[in-house]
């Protein structure tokens, strides 16, 4: 969020060299509602507000299509069950990475079942909890440190003039 750069020195020497856009806002409250819309250019009502998830529509261009035929090497790195491949959000990008687990723990099940099936919020609230308690219970979701230090390498690695990075955190 832009008013809490000041308090992130790194990603405000980031903004401080790059182009800073101040006034954005989400056209949803929730992942489903709010990738495609930003990935597509189009409002949740143009996808008819269908309340579970839904892949992009393959025939609409995405910010990365759109971006890669104009030069940029497009890097996207996310850790969302709802923004995988499956979803078509992959479209457009040269290096494209789900970075959650997808082991058959307790911790990936519970964590998926709280997410997919949409568990009432005080069943959620509870596993929260216990993932307070317990660490291992951490569900399929990357670390923050983990995701930057792979996209950290992408960078270092990468030799395109012009490059494109998506980190969905």
């Amino acid at each position: 969020r832009y008013d809490t750069l000041c308090w992130m020195p790194t990603l405000q020497a980031l903004a401080d060299d790059n182009t800073v856009l101040q006034d954005c806002y989400s056209a949803g409250s929730n992942t489903p509602t709010a990738m495609p819309s930003i990935m597509q250019s189009r409002l949740p009502t143009d996808y008819g507000l269908i309340p579970v998830p839904q892949p992009l529509p393959s025939d609409l261009p995405t910010l990365s299509e759109y971006l890669n035929l104009n030069g940029y090497f497009c890097i996207g790195l996310h850790s969302n069950p709802y923004l995988g491949a499956e979803f078509n959000f992959d479209k457009g990008f040269d290096v494209f990475s789900d970075l959650f687990s997808t082991d058959d723990s307790i911790k990936g099940l519970m964590s998926a079942l709280t997410e997919r099936l949409h568990i009432k919020p005080q069943a959620r609230r509870v596993y929260e909890l216990l993932q307070q308690e317990d660490e291992s219970l951490s569900g399929p979701y990357t670390s923050a440190k983990s995701l930057t230090d792979t996209a950290c390498d992408y960078i270092s690695d990468s030799s395109a003039s012009q490059t494109f990075y998506w980190l969905h955190y």
